[in-house]
């Protein structure tokens, strides 16, 4: 309100992070109403933000992207270990099972975990040493591992079936197969 107004109207561009509909009234309505209608700023809703002043209405947050709070400029990039597959996502999912998402941003993950290796939903990182992300987990003794394994249990793979080959395989007879082994 300017400094000694005796009405509460407000002025200016909505704010950022809010938005401020706009209210449609036909020649009677607005005759017919005692004080002009003053539109509310409201804070932008979980999935959307409100960019810069003046908005009208809430923009959904994009793929990649989360907003989790109320009257939110922006949206928040999807982290690593972690993936926004749609629009307007109130909170990220964690990573898919046998992928690594080891960047932000990211609407699908992508990258096949690695040869040797199985992935748990949420892996973060290749590097299975990581200090603090959570990496790919070696396949263990006596079964080999593809690239995009997803869980460490094994399954006979029946080469007519393609899901057979993104779990551990049971070494064949004859060969030796080490912790690790992609072949």
């Amino acid at each position: 309100c300017p400094p000694g107004s005796t009405t509460p109207e407000g002025s200016g561009p909505c704010p950022t992070g809010y938005y401020c509909p706009t209210s449609e009234q036909d020649d009677a309505t607005a005759a017919a109403a005692a004080s002009p209608v003053i539109p509310v700023a409201i804070p932008c809703p979980l999935g959307s933000h409100c960019p810069g002043v003046a908005n009208i209405e809430p923009v959904p947050c994009e793929r990649g992207t989360y907003s989790s709070e109320e009257g939110q400029s922006a949206c928040t990039l999807c982290g690593v270990g972690e993936i926004c597959p749609h629009g307007g996502m109130t909170k990220p999912q964690p990573c898919t099972a046998g992928y690594v998402c080891d960047s932000h941003g990211l609407s699908l993950a992508e990258r096949e975990c690695p040869p040797s290796f199985y992935c748990e939903e949420g892996t973060a990182t290749s590097d299975p040493d990581h200090p603090t992300l959570q990496g790919p987990i070696l396949c263990g003794p006596g079964v080999y591992c593809y690239g995009g394994v997803a869980h460490n249990g094994t399954r006979s793979w029946i080469p007519t079936q393609e899901e057979g080959k993104y779990a551990p395989q049971i070494c064949g007879e004859g060969y030796y197969c080490d912790a690790g082994s992609s072949r």
